[in-house]
């Protein structure tokens, strides 16, 4: 007779039922008790798959509003079974939700939700982010006519995204939200969004490809002269600043000098 498992390894075996349904080794030591113990095993994993659904339609809400709820709860559910959670925290769950739905063969002729989903997985991720105090904009703008471009960094608040879509995916998500009158064509203009939490409420405001792609460049850490890139016209600088300045998200910190010990502070 075969030494009975330890209890890590019933642990283990009893979290992969849970997401491949394929027990054989649990199922000996799962008590019957007038249930089969493939049906209670079962149970546990149907249990695990609708909180994992109701996690994703709390962060989807457009999506599933978009495509059905019938139809979205199909495609979470097998985002589930073939995903998993790396974790206990299920508001991390869904990060890579709008990759997975622009795999699916049924979803070809809608390349569009992409964008939609990536946009609710970003508003996910500025609500969780945190939050640092905001930079003395008198030393900034010193900082600004001080310190040259390529050795300027500007850390933007963590809870900051930007998407840069190529469909109007900030319309599409609001018509779906509050879908008055005629839902907005998927194949319109494209948008870019800038996402930032204010108190507990997520904004989000269309900007041009230009502040988006600048805007995402500050995010990534770049200095100054990155962002703008080496066509970009200095005087440009002000508009793309514009929403930095008007909705403070420069975080406090320090220009950053590439080739100094001692950078000017901000905060």
């Amino acid at each position: 007779m075969h030494a009975p498992p330890s209890l890590h390894e019933l642990q283990r075996a009893f979290a992969a039922s849970l997401i491949e349904g394929d027990a054989p080794m649990l199922t000996p030591w799962v008590a019957a008790r007038g249930i089969d113990p493939q049906a209670r095993l079962r149970i546990y994993r149907n249990a695990g798959y609708a909180i994992h659904v109701e996690a994703l339609e709390a962060v989807f809400p457009a999506v599933r509003a978009l495509i059905g709820e019938e139809s979205f709860d199909g495609l979470a559910t097998r985002y589930t079974a073939r995903r998993g959670s790396d974790g206990g925290n299920l508001q991390h769950f869904g990060r890579d939700f709008a990759a997975f739905l622009g795999a699916q063969p049924e979803l070809a002729g809608y390349a569009w939700l992409v964008d939609v989903a990536q946009l609710e997985w970003l508003r996910q991720e500025a609500l969780l982010a945190a939050e640092h105090p905001v930079a003395d904009i008198e030393a900034l703008l010193r900082a600004l006519d001080e310190v040259p471009a390529e050795r300027l960094h500007l850390p933007l608040q963590p809870h900051v995204r930007v998407l840069q879509a190529a469909v109007p995916a900030l319309d599409l998500w609001t018509w779906a939200r509050d879908p008055q009158g005629d839902a907005p064509d998927p194949r319109g203009a494209p948008q870019s969004v800038l996402l930032w939490r204010h108190a507990t409420q997520i904004v989000m405001q269309p900007v041009t490809p230009d502040a988006a792609r600048f805007l995402q460049a500050l995010r990534e850490g770049r200095l100054l002269a990155e962002a703008l890139g080496a066509d970009a016209d200095p005087a440009r600088l002000p508009a793309l600043l514009q929403p930095v300045f008007e909705h403070a998200l420069l975080a406090a910190s320090t220009v950053h000098a590439a080739d100094t010990t001692a950078p000017e502070a901000l905060s």
